[in-house]
């Protein structure tokens, strides 16, 4: 700014400590989808942490707190995804028995198309 360079240096915790009101957010959906969902953290097996954010160990202390048990970090984003097919696909087969599953695709954010028309002379 003004042909001056800016340089600052931040510690772990002090980044933690200045985004503790946006880290806490996180609880919110977690506690509505066990709602959502009926269910309590006593009635959960395991609790599967995939993505970027999983990386941040804000987020997985927090999501600890949440699901009162250690976080499972055994899938990367793309083997969740073909693993979840391959269930699917034994679901609908009439060769293979699987126990009663219900898998549910969500997606979280709002999608909007719109439409344009484009006039070129």
């Amino acid at each position: 700014m003004d042909e001056k360079d800016v340089s600052g240096f931040i510690n772990r915790e002090e980044f933690e400590n200045l985004a503790t009101a946006l880290l806490e957010r996180i609880c919110i959906p977690c506690n509505k989808a066990l709602v959502d969902a009926s269910l309590t953290v006593d009635k959960m097996y395991s609790v599967e942490l995939i993505g970027t954010g999983s990386r941040i160990p804000a987020i997985a202390r927090l999501l600890t707190s949440v699901f009162k048990r250690e976080l499972s970090r055994t899938l990367n984003a793309s083997v969740c995804v073909a693993r979840g097919c391959a269930l699917q696909c034994a679901m609908l087969s009439p060769v293979f028995y699987v126990k009663e599953y219900e898998v549910q695709d969500s997606i979280p954010f709002l999608l909007d198309f719109a439409r344009t028309n484009v006039l070129s002379v």
